[in-house]
């Protein structure tokens, strides 16, 4: 095989198109099992093992920040050799890649067991631990998950940048589903937790391994480079990691905290009460980023290619898609949250209005910033911006302590939310629209203030339309509902925007693609 062959040769289009479609297959496959098995999981077990399971994903992602964020920097370094395809380069990367991930994965170890004896620290009520859990047993098989996955995952930041990540992503959905069916046994035949929690150690490991093995053989040339990129380099990359550290850091105190803030200061209970909502949340999260963020090794690629001007446009587009998606999507959250919760779990598992909107203010200011967080990281903006995320940590973390003290659930998303609008929300668009396209953000804040606008007015319209309408009683009135919100809400943006260019274009393209099929 040619060296060449070895690297992705299709279009941009062509590899966000497929990229986007295999991400948002994958992602409702992976999360419909997740919902079954949270169902199977409440029937046999209680939320307090689920506050157990967020509390201790989040010390783990907390610990995460010792990679300094050298995954993102690697990513913005072999977009380049890639498109070049120089294999040389591409080897010499993911050799250093490998060195420096098992000098994480030793980082992680020891941070890891330096916090085992304070576990107690981080849990309100002593009593709300179930008697046949080991807490600590518990926590070092989460730290085992973590510490072998980093034995694999820098070969797979390579099929990532190589606009390949769609195969990640059904592979994935499949090592899930079979995780998810043997969790599901264990529970129903012994209704054992931490069995579960070996499953989740063994399990990946072995789909890891293989996958490994993959990417092993179908990059060939590259993994048969035995030298390592040189110090100038190596400098250079740590120079970024770096700042990186800072992003690293700041987003990792910024939403690793949330459940430890909860189990300390408003108990084990209503932390796992909070996680079914999080379960949810994050699903539409997780889909939004499969969408728009599937362009990202794409945006790395074009950024090679493309002059300033087309880049602009290129991102008003997508920044325009999402938009509207995360317009859409905040208002069906806020409406039909409760409503889920309840058919699903039950009326004892439904939070209270106060944090539903907390959570959908929080859940819209995230969504705004995909694109816009994807261009920052191609165009390396982010060695920019060092001090702002550890800013927008240290005040959501401040802030969400206070308020949960105040307000329970609620305060917590509150100040996350808080922290967001007085720092990125305003520093991502100030800082591409001056370094990378050098022009004025005006485009951007005009889409930004007449969308939250619209998701506000669409709020408060199908509030009102609530009021005077029957509960809804059954999964199928629930889907009706949902349905017909989504709906509405797209007929009312299309409506108002009909005149704007980036509709326009979006319409165009979709016209197109409907008659190139019919023909």
């Amino acid at each position: 095989m040619n060296q060449e062959d070895e690297f992705n040769r299709h279009g941009r289009v062509k590899n966000a198109g497929k990229a986007m479609t295999f991400n948002v297959v994958a992602t409702i496959a992976n999360r419909l099992m997740a919902f079954a098995y949270r169902l199977v999981f409440l029937h046999y077990l209680s939320a307090a093992y689920l506050g157990i399971t967020g509390l201790f994903t989040n010390i783990i992602l907390l610990l995460s920040f010792a990679d300094l964020g050298i995954g993102t920097v690697l990513d913005y370094r072999l977009f380049q050799p890639i498109s070049e395809k120089d294999t040389q380069k591409v080897g010499e990367l993911m050799n250093f890649y490998r060195m420096v991930y098992r000098t994480i994965a030793l980082a992680v170890l020891l941070i890891g067991m330096a916090l085992y004896p304070f576990l107690g620290f981080f849990i309100k009520d002593a009593e709300e631990i179930p008697s046949d859990i080991n807490l600590h047993l518990v926590y070092l098989l989460f730290l085992l998950k973590t510490l072998v996955s980093y034995g694999f995952v820098y070969k797979q930041i390579l099929v990532s940048a190589d606009q390949r990540r769609y195969i990640l992503s059904l592979l994935n959905a499949i090592m899930a589903f079979v995780l998810y069916c043997v969790q599901i046994l264990i529970l129903v035949f012994t209704g054992n937790y931490t069995l579960t929690l070996v499953a989740a150690v063994v399990i990946p490991l072995v789909f890891n391994y293989t996958v490994s093995l993959w990417i092993g053989s179908k990059y060939k040339s590259v993994f048969r480079v035995r030298e390592v990129i040189s110090k100038e380099e190596r400098k250079d990359i740590l120079t970024e990691a770096k700042a990186m550290l800072c992003h690293k850091v700041g987003g990792t105190v910024k939403t690793s905290t949330d459940n430890i803030v909860l189990s300390k200061f408003v108990g084990l209970i209503a932390t796992g009460m909070y996680a079914n909502y999080a379960m949810v949340i994050s699903t539409l999260s997780e889909l939004i980023v499969q969408m728009l963020g599937s362009f990202s090794a794409t945006i790395g690629n074009a950024r090679m290619e493309l002059d300033r001007e087309r880049r602009l446009a290129a991102y008003e587009k997508l920044l325009f898609a999402n938009f509207w998606i995360a317009s859409v999507c905040t208002v069906c959250l806020f409406h039909l949250i409760n409503d889920f919760i309840r058919i699903w779990l039950g009326e004892g598992m439904v939070l209270d209005r106060l944090t539903v909107i907390a959570l959908s203010i929080e859940f819209y200011i995230s969504s705004l910033r995909v694109i816009s967080t994807s261009y920052t990281n191609a165009s390396g903006l982010f060695v920019r911006d060092k001090a702002r995320p550890l800013i927008e940590a240290a005040i959501n973390l401040a802030v969400s302590i206070v308020l949960a003290k105040q307000l329970g659930i609620a305060g917590v998303f509150f100040g996350t939310a808080i922290s967001s609008l007085l720092t990125v929300i305003w520093r991502e668009p100030y800082l591409l629209y001056k370094y990378e396209f050098c022009t004025s953000s005006r485009n951007y804040w005009t889409y930004f203030f007449s969308f939250a606008i619209l998701t506000l007015l669409l709020t408060l319209g199908f509030g009102y339309i609530n009021k005077v309408l029957p509960a809804i009683d059954g999964i199928i009135a629930w889907i009706i509902k949902g349905f017909l919100m989504f709906s509405i809400c797209n007929l009312v943006l299309a409506l108002l925007y009909l005149r704007d260019s980036n509709f326009r274009f979006y319409r165009s393209f979709f016209k197109q693609r409907l008659f190139s099929r019919n023909g």
